[in-house]
């Protein structure tokens, strides 16, 4: 099994760097979790005393208001989240749960904490994970106070997306989003986002090969306004 799980945590761009000594002592205190669709993987209160990576499917970080749950995030294969519990001994804050059937690596928060005090590389690259996060949900929340909702989408689906390992100049969702789920991710009904695709759609910015979305973030480009978005971050 450790073979695996070395296997596993070197596929992390977070780690892939890590020289082989580190890359076994991840692998050595690492766990591996299957996990259904819709299963709690922390919620407001818990203990942060693991790091978690993404081997296969799809999970939801969210937070609880009065007007219902808010999305802060998705993270598929080869991401990481929960890392926050690097920086801070804090309870968690928000809660995560598998959108799709997922196997998750669990990296205790210990191990974690060591290699980053004693590897620079591995530091920086989990500054830059967590600053590029804070960004993410700053530009959102001014999406949503300012931009129209095509542009919102336009904007969610390029962020959402990866490179296409095919198709070079395009990204791709995999495995696709439900509309259920753009739609909570943008801030609209399910309705309003199916009107909202179709639209994209016609414009040339999403596609579809059967499980996967494909993003052309050329024609996506023509419905954003970085600009204004700077402007509104500063």
């Amino acid at each position: 099994m450790t073979d695996t799980l070395l296997w596993y945590v070197r596929k992390q761009p977070l780690f892939a760097e890590l020289d082989p000594r580190r890359l076994h002592q991840l692998a050595d205190a690492a766990e591996c979790l299957e996990l259904e669709r819709g299963a709690p993987i922390y919620a407001p209160g818990d203990a942060a005393d693991h790091l978690y990576a993404v081997v296969g499917g799809r999970v939801r970080r969210f937070q609880s208001t009065p007007r219902g749950a808010v999305t802060l995030g998705y993270h598929g294969a080869r991401q990481c989240f929960g890392e926050e519990c690097v920086l801070s001994d804090m309870p968690r804050e928000t809660f995560a749960e598998t959108s799709l059937p997922s196997k998750l690596l669990v990296l205790p928060r210990a191990v974690i904490t060591r290699l980053v005090n004693a590897d620079r590389q591995l530091h920086e690259r989990l500054l830059a994970l967590i600053g590029a996060r804070l960004r993410s949900v700053e530009t959102r929340l001014v999406l949503r106070l300012r931009v129209p909702l095509v542009e919102r989408t336009a904007s969610a689906l390029v962020e959402l997306a990866t490179p296409h390992p095919q198709r070079p100049g395009r990204l791709q969702i995999a495995p696709a989003l439900s509309m259920t789920e753009l739609a909570d991710y943008v801030g609209t009904s399910r309705i309003t986002m199916y009107e909202i695709i179709e639209t994209l759609a016609d414009a040339g910015v999403i596609g579809s090969d059967g499980h996967a979305q494909i993003i052309d973030p050329d024609a996506a480009a023509r419905f954003l306004r970085p600009q204004e978005v700077r402007n509104e971050l500063h």
